[in-house]
């Protein structure tokens, strides 16, 4: 992980080219001078690895988790629910497993916390086991 933030573009995090010439760059919210810098923590921290932004003014003191990729992850207040149709049978029962395994993984990899509630009803409102 060391060095993970050199060799790359601060505004786009690809390689060939550097801030000064991305396309992607933009001025900082808060100075309007600097430009925002997309880097990694590199340090021994419960937060080594994770992405971040900030301003390429050292006076200016803005500062960002990375927690724009709503495809992925939430941030801290955000949530998600998905509506099933009723014709989705025994689908269910090979899907949740999946979708376990995919929130465990962005939980250790993202260090979020997720919570999940989950009702699956048959009928008439009756809470019913997916297997009769």
């Amino acid at each position: 992980m060391l060095g993970s933030n050199k060799g790359i573009c601060y505004g786009c995090r690809k390689s060939g080219h550097l801030l000064e010439d991305c396309k992607q760059k933009r001025r900082c919210p808060r100075c309007g001078k600097g430009y925002v810098k997309w880097m990694q923590v590199v340090k021994v921290l419960k937060t080594k690895g994770r992405l971040f932004f900030r301003c390429s003014e050292d006076e200016c003191t803005y500062f960002k988790w990375d927690n724009d990729q709503p495809s992925e992850e939430f941030v801290e207040g955000q949530s998600s629910s998905v509506g099933l149709d009723k014709s989705v049978g025994k689908e269910i029962n090979e899907d949740l497993p999946n979708m376990f395994k995919m929130l465990a993984s962005l939980s250790e990899k993202k260090d979020v916390e997720i919570s999940l509630n989950l009702t699956i009803r048959k009928g008439q409102g009756k809470e019913h086991d997916l297997d009769s």
